[in-house]
């Protein structure tokens, strides 16, 4: 168990306001909120790049709009789909419960006290040495597909997306637990970082089938043209910071807190509830505007056997209304913990100045896409399953960590099964990403002419809720003529 001794009790209360400040600064950018609103390929861990039709194609295979959608000539939302999207390594409910409740005294709740094995427990929840905090949110306001057979499919979408990042270093956690006491410690918060979105995107798509190739059939191509509104953003920019104890017999407590820190967080959005605003509009002048193109390319190589691959989200988004900068450079060197003057100067240091910032950009979150999918029943390999079967692979490469995308792969396997076609239930399982691993679970009601979805990508909550770390939900209805 650690313990600190009076003459650190100065320090230990610096510490707190060291580990506070540099994470308010780091983690304060998130104060705004995909492919969350194609509910049927969520539920199937987000396996659509060979296998989403219709509205499900916009925003993650636009080839596969020539494909149609169960014959039908026109589809659209009635009620918009959604997606939302809630994760976190830093911490789960178990360990929440068994270090952050306290004890059970009969009379009451009593403190904890954390011993060593305790507090490297609490640490290993830390996969290499960073915690990542994300959240997803996506709703399809407006969403309608036109297919013809001889110019090609055509469709328009408005989606709303929000988004946010955070990267937590492990020694935050490591300060928090064992401060800086008598042995020495040291710090390194650098690679903190926070990012938040708010956007909102009017997509057309438009693609065909083109000729038959010696080796694929059902061959189509599209693509989509984004103009991007940007309501909101902050982000960081850099971030670095090292703070450690030192013995020295020449000051007061008998050591001395040294560090430096460095950092720039950008920031831009709308003022929809401060001076600017005069009334409520559904449609604000946005804070920052861009343009992206989805492509997408797809094809049958065997009957009930289809590739395909896709590049989405190419572009960026320039901010340029109501820019702010906090920024802050700084060497700290604290003597004599019990000076109020000194103790300032840290606060001073970590929570930097504020100015008027230029026009930056942003990227959007360019993706690869890869996968294929079977139609069991169009393959003729299992007649003796009844019923019809989907199996869907995909494998993802972001670009960039723009917009809740990252440049960790993922690979996801996911299956559809109708043993009465109107009721599709789904489910499938995907390592890498943001999240690690996820098993999702869903299921529809299909009656052609209409149709709802609905699914989650944490049905593994069910069986494990001790380890909780993860919230999704996502639910879509559209009608088709």
């Amino acid at each position: 168990m650690t313990t600190i001794g009076s003459p650190f009790d100065a320090f230990r209360r610096l510490a707190a306001v060291i580990c506070a400040i540099a994470f308010l600064v780091g983690a304060g950018s998130q104060t705004f909120a995909g492919d969350r609103a194609s509910v049927a390929g969520l539920s199937m861990a987000r396996t659509f790049v060979a296998s989403s039709r219709g509205l499900e194609a916009v925003g993650t295979n636009p080839a596969n709009l020539a494909l149609g959608d169960n014959n039908r000539r026109v589809t659209f939302t009635i009620v918009p789909p959604l997606g939302l999207n809630l994760g976190s390594d830093f911490i789960d409910y178990e360990i929440y419960d068994d270090y952050f409740t306290g004890v059970d005294t009969g009379g009451g709740r009593a403190g904890r006290f954390l011993y060593d094995a305790d507090k490297e427990k609490i640490l290993s929840v830390f996969p290499d040495g960073v915690a990542e905090t994300h959240g997803e949110f996506e709703v399809r306001l407006f969403g309608l597909t036109v297919h013809t057979d001889n110019i090609g499919s055509f469709a328009l979408a408005v989606t709303e997306r929000a988004a946010f990042n955070f990267d937590m270093p492990r020694d935050y956690a490591r300060f928090a637990l064992y401060f800086l006491d008598t042995t020495g410690y040291e710090y390194n918060f650098s690679g903190t970082d926070a990012r938040a979105w708010w956007l909102r995107e009017y997509s057309l798509s438009y693609a065909r089938l083109l000729p038959d190739l010696a080796f694929a059939r059902k061959i189509s191509a599209g693509v989509s043209l984004k103009i991007i509104h940007g309501f909101g953003y902050a982000g960081t920019d850099h971030y670095t910071a090292r703070f450690a104890s030192r013995p020295d017999p020449n000051v007061l407590a008998g050591y001395r807190v040294q560090g430096s820190v460095d950092f720039l967080v950008r920031r831009s959005g709308i003022d929809m509830f401060g001076e600017e605003k005069t009334s409520f509009s559904l449609f604000p002048a946005p804070a920052g505007a861009g343009f992206g193109i989805d492509f997408g390319v797809g094809g049958e190589l065997l009957s009930g056997v289809r590739a395909a691959v896709s590049l989405v989200d190419i572009g960026s988004i320039s901010w340029t209304r109501n820019v702010r900068e906090r920024f802050g450079s700084a060497t700290i060197d604290v003597t004599n913990p019990s000076s109020e003057a000194q103790r300032d100067s840290v606060e001073n240091a970590l929570k930097g100045d504020e100015r008027n910032g230029a026009e930056f950009s942003t990227p959007l979150p360019t993706a690869l896409r890869i996968g294929g999918a079977l139609r069991l029943e169009e393959t003729g390999w299992t007649p003796w399953l009844p019923g019809k079967m989907l199996v869907a692979l995909d494998y993802h490469q972001g670009f960039n960590k723009s917009l809740g995308n990252t440049t960790r792969a993922r690979l996801a396997l996911g299956v559809e099964y109708r043993y009465w076609n109107f009721l599709p239930v789904r489910t499938g399982i995907s390592v890498g990403g943001l999240d690690r691993f996820s098993w999702a679970f869903g299921f529809g009601f299909d009656f052609g002419a209409f149709t709802m979805d609905i699914g989650t990508e944490n049905f593994a909550l069910l069986f494990t809720p001790n380890s909780f770390d993860q919230f999704s939900f996502g639910l879509g209805m559209r009608i088709k003529i």
